[in-house]
């Protein structure tokens, strides 16, 4: 037997697995913790973003208005003087997303008019400008993406109003940083940065200098945001060169003024620091009061283990059949409640030990009683024993065994002990009837007994089919106390007296059927072999006695047969007698053994016999073979004495695994359920077929003969088992 986990280690084990399961529970609940501070703080940094991106429209706006309210000015006019070159750099100075200059455009985007610096890029087009060119369209106000400028290819953006003759726009010079402080607020770790991206992905501004006025940050996540106009905060591929990176958890709010957006954000691992720093403090928590648990059941354990060993040794010193030492009781809790109940169970023990060696020593006796109850064919004898075991067994000074009915013959069968203690010729307490019932014997004083021997007494009926056929009784002089053990081994014996009994009346009934046995058997043989060769004879005597005055060579010729003959059936007789007769034929195969029976009956009794067999090798086995030649011997019998028949035929068929043999004759036929009752000649071959297993039947009717049918398997040499051997009774005449 494989050894399991100790008591120590699997406590430990159960409470790992208790506290698993609670720091299982407690981890999903962590987990959702950790999922809403992880939503929480991404929701700070998309707030932070919209924040920022308000920030930026409120500068736009503010440009937008000024924007605005120069063009409505009433002086505007002036403005469009080439003269007033200096007027536009003032104006331009006032506004900071102007950092680069003021433009005026007429209806198809080229400069008008324009600061002093400025002034070489009048007659420039903005018309391929989107934002320029929705201004010109109608529109009250735009902003562009990035836009190189003319002749210095300076990267700027254009807020654009409407203005005569066209447009009056606010280019802001984004080399010079006027875009960075609207984002620079904001607390960034040692990967964050923060940008303002344009609709195709371009940045305006960054906290990061090499990234600007590139398409590097992230322009998949920001293109498609900014042109769905939605905020969202998620991870996005950062690239280098066109090439992506690393992964940035990046915070996006559009502009709503402006195809621009402002994000910002760090690496992933940086982003979710905060949450993985608690999820690796629960961890760590967990993992502590695992550690911290375990040990402390490791130490609450050791206390009830020690214990437990020794109660463990005392235990396996009992389980060796040690019972004398006492089991002690160390604690006052559940281990010494369980020290007391094997203390109790031990002293239990102890009294069924003492019992079962007390019942093992009675148990002895009565398989020594058995054994000579057995052993002894007298009746009388066997009685006598039991009544000497049951005054030994019981401690009692006499035993005494009383038949009941005709077997009581005014004094008990048996008796053991003192002399003078049975009454002679007195009538037993079971002697009157047979039909006596058994709590009357229980109860009832045995009258065979002196009453001297009767202060201490104890009766047990002998019980055959029910009904009390005698008693056995034992009494003493002294107080002795019959228990419930001592009748029951009582009533044993007197079971045992009881089965002598039965035993007896078997031997008798099978020596008697033996006898009746070995009469039918003789019988049976001297009728289905010797007396149908006496027939036999007695035909060839006749045949001789008639030729003797014809033929007389012929008459000498059958009279030798018929000796001859009768020596063998003087033979046969003898083997009948001693049991040991083996029909004649038996030892030939089959088809030739019956081929030979033809010839014989047909020599004796002028009968033509043919033997019609499709396979001659067919067989059985040599005990079988024997009873059917005896069967159809009595056959071919039966035809020669009752059939006046001319002709006869033995057919030998195998169908499948059945072997069918067929005796039949073209004679006058008879009636077989009015002739059953006369002679034993078809109750001897149906006798002859269940013994080998087989099955026969008779057919015919008169007027068309009869055909005697055997069917029988075929189990090969050797045979199989003999069907139930028939108790046949040879009825005479």
């Amino acid at each position: 037997m494989h050894r399991r986990l100790s008591l120590r280690l699997r406590i430990l084990a159960a409470v790992a697995a208790g506290l698993t399961a609670v720091m299982a529970v407690l981890g999903y609940i962590g987990v959702g913790i950790l999922q809403e501070s992880k939503k929480r703080l991404l929701a700070e940094r998309l707030i932070t973003a919209r924040a920022l991106a308000e920030r930026l429209d409120d500068a736009l706006l503010a440009t937008v208005q000024h924007l605005a309210g120069i063009a409505a000015s009433r002086d505007f006019d002036r403005l469009i003087d080439p003269d007033a070159a200096e007027r536009w750099d003032d104006l331009a100075a006032r506004e900071p997303l102007a950092s680069y200059g003021l433009y005026l455009l007429d209806a198809r985007g080229r400069v008008v008019q324009a600061g002093r610096r400025l002034q070489s890029d009048r007659g420039a087009s903005f018309a391929d400008v989107v934002a320029v060119r929705t201004v010109l369209a109608g529109s009250r106000m735009a902003v562009s993406t990035l836009v190189r400028a003319p002749r210095t290819d300076v990267p700027i953006v254009l807020t654009c109003v409407a203005a005569p003759p066209g447009a009056l726009c606010a280019a802001a010079d984004l080399s010079r940083l006027p875009l960075d402080r609207y984002i620079g607020g904001v607390r960034l770790g040692r990967t964050g940065h923060a940008v303002i991206v344009d609709a195709h992905g371009m940045i305006l501004a960054s906290t990061d200098a090499d990234d600007r006025f590139g398409a590097d940050e992230h322009p998949d996540f920001h293109a498609s945001l900014i042109a769905r106009r939605e905020a969202m905060v998620g991870p996005a591929a950062y690239y280098r060169h066109s090439v992506p990176i690393e992964q940035h958890i990046m915070a996006f709010a559009p502009s709503r003024i402006a195809p621009w957006g402002v994000s910002f954000g760090e690496t992933e691992a940086e982003t979710l620091a905060p949450v993985a720093r608690m999820r690796t403090r629960m961890v760590a928590f967990g993992l502590v009061a695992l550690l911290a648990a375990l040990a402390f059941a490791w130490w609450d354990t050791g206390l009830l283990i020690r214990p437990l060993r020794r109660l463990l040794a005392q235990t396996r010193r009992i389980a060796e059949g040690d019972l004398e030492g006492t089991v002690a009781v160390e604690r006052r809790d559940e281990v010494g409640e369980l020290a007391e109940s094997f203390e109790a169970m031990r002293g239990r023990l102890r009294a069924l030990l003492d019992d079962l060696t007390r019942r093992e020593a009675e148990a002895h006796a009565l398989y020594e009683v058995s054994r000579e109850v057995l052993a002894r064919p007298d009746l009388g004898g066997v009685l006598e024993s039991v009544a000497g075991h049951a005054r030994r067994l019981l401690d009692a000074e006499v035993a005494v065994v009383c038949l009941a009915g005709e077997r009581w013959r005014g004094a008990p069968a048996a008796v053991s002990g003192a002399v003078g203690a049975v009454f002679p010729g007195a009538a037993p307490l079971c002697a009157g009837t047979h039909r006596l019932q058994m709590p009357q014997v229980l109860n009832g004083r045995c009258p065979v007994l002196n009453p001297a021997y009767q202060r201490s007494h104890a009766v047990a009926p002998l019980v055959l089919d029910g009904t009390v056929q005698g008693a056995l009784c034992v009494g003493g002089c002294g107080q002795v106390d019959f228990d419930t053990r001592a009748r029951n081994l009582l009533a044993g014996l007197a079971n045992l007296a009881a089965i002598a009994m039965r035993s007896a009346d078997l031997h008798e009934q099978l020596h008697y059927l033996a006898v009746l046995e070995e009469r039918e058997r003789i019988g049976r043989d001297l009728h289905d072999s010797t007396l149908q060769s006496l027939y036999g004879i007695a035909l060839a005597l006749e045949a001789a006695r008639s030729a003797v005055l014809t033929d007389p060579a012929a008459a000498v010729e059958r009279m030798g047969q018929c000796l001859v003959a009768m020596t063998t059936v003087t033979d046969e007789i003898r083997a009948f007698i001693q049991g040991l007769h083996r029909p004649q034929g038996a030892d030939r195969p089959l088809v030739e053994a019956l081929e030979a029976l033809a010839g014989e009956v047909s020599a004796a009794a002028s009968l033509l016999v043919r033997v019609l067999a499709e396979d001659r090798a067919v067989d059985l086995p040599e005990a079988d073979r024997g009873q059917v030649l005896m069967i159809v011997r009595e056959a071919l019998a039966n035809v020669v004495r009752h059939s006046l028949a001319s002709r006869a035929e033995v057919r030998v068929e195998v169908r499948g695994t059945t072997l069918c043999l067929e005796v039949c004759d073209d004679g006058c036929g008879f009636d077989p359920d009015a002739s059953r009752a006369r002679g034993e000649g078809l109750g001897n071959m149906q006798a002859r077929a269940a013994w080998i297993g087989g099955h026969l039947v008779v057919r015919s009717a008169p007027g068309r003969g009869t055909t005697v049918a055997l069917t029988l398997p075929q189990r090969g040499e050797g045979g199989g088992g003999h069907g139930d051997r028939p108790r046949a009774t040879a009825h005479r005449g």
